[in-house]
């Protein structure tokens, strides 16, 4: 990966900046003609914020990438095949055994331990419950990405409509300072292995925040042309499904490419807050000669 050559001058760098690609998406204001207000793009610049999507409000249905370890069942111990017996099976209303003790319920385990391994074998083998993680991980998890390649053409055309858009250039230590720290993404063939039984029922690991952030971090290795970073936020209640805005400090923007097919309107606003804000201004246009993104002021 390279910078554009005008960036360099212009004293950027991939160790301290990273990009953002967004759309250019004013509204309209319908009740007069010619006025507009500000669409979520340009409120990220002009009130310094980062939107963190819900994962089951983005576009790509396989954003879940991961699968469930269909072995699981072969590594529990005898300790955790117990452990499950009492806390999961034991204490269901369907059982028949609720009230019981917890001595009266261990001796039932040894004296029918080959009848209740099968039962918790074949729960655990029921596909259903790999469709209600996915359900949940895309509801309480949010992303917002970045990327180490401004003059993709692809993610010109994906994100910013074909140039009618805009990229952000952001300072890395100042996005962390702020609390927005960013993860590589990891591009791979076969998703993220989970425990899925223990993801439900925490039988050998707590289940935390880090669990399931651990899981947006992997993407299939057919996006590994974005080079992509991101920030991963558990979502807040009443955020859920949604996602949820951060506030970052002022001076995090170092700059923003304009893509030539921007509307006048919202370059004109980006270039009067460059001014308020201090950071500089490039424009994107295709190159058709040399079939790349030119980058230039």
């Amino acid at each position: 990966m390279d910078l554009p050559q005008i960036l360099i001058e212009k004293g950027f760098s991939l160790d301290k900046n990273v990009f953002r690609y967004r759309s250019d998406n004013i509204i309209y204001d319908k009740s007069e003609r010619g006025n507009y207000r500000n669409g979520y793009s340009l409120n990220e610049i002009e009130y310094h914020e980062i939107w963190h999507s819900a994962i089951g409000a983005l576009n790509d249905p396989f954003e879940v990438y991961a699968s469930a370890n269909e072995n699981e069942y072969d590594e529990l111990t005898d300790v955790e095949l117990n452990y499950i017996w009492l806390n999961v099976f034991a204490s269901r209303p369907d059982s028949g055994l609720l009230g019981h003790s917890k001595d009266y319920l261990e001796k039932f385990y040894r004296d029918n331990k080959s009848v209740v391994k099968a039962k918790i074998k074949e729960y655990m083998s029921n596909k259903v419950f790999f469709s209600q993680f996915v359900s949940e991980i895309r509801n309480l998890i949010a992303i917002s990405s970045f990327t180490r390649v401004c003059d993709s053409r692809l993610m010109w055309g994906y994100y910013c409509n074909g140039l009618a858009g805009m990229c952000l250039i952001y300072n890395l230590e100042k996005l962390q300072k702020s609390g927005i720290f960013l993860s590589e993404v990891n591009y791979q063939l076969g998703g993220y292995k989970l425990n899925l039984f223990d993801f439900m029922h925490s039988y050998r690991t707590p289940r935390t925040n880090e669990l399931l952030t651990n899981i947006p971090k992997f993407k299939h290795e057919e996006w590994s042309h974005e080079h992509e970073l991101r920030s991963i936020k558990p979502l807040s209640e009443g955020f859920q499904g949604i996602g949820e805005t951060m506030t970052i400090d002022r001076g995090c923007l170092d700059g923003v490419i304009i893509g030539k097919k921007t509307k006048i309107e919202t370059i004109e606003r980006i270039r009067k807050l460059s001014i308020k804000q201090h950071f500089k201004v490039f424009m994107a246009d295709a190159d058709l000669d040399g079939f790349k993104i030119k980058i230039y002021q």
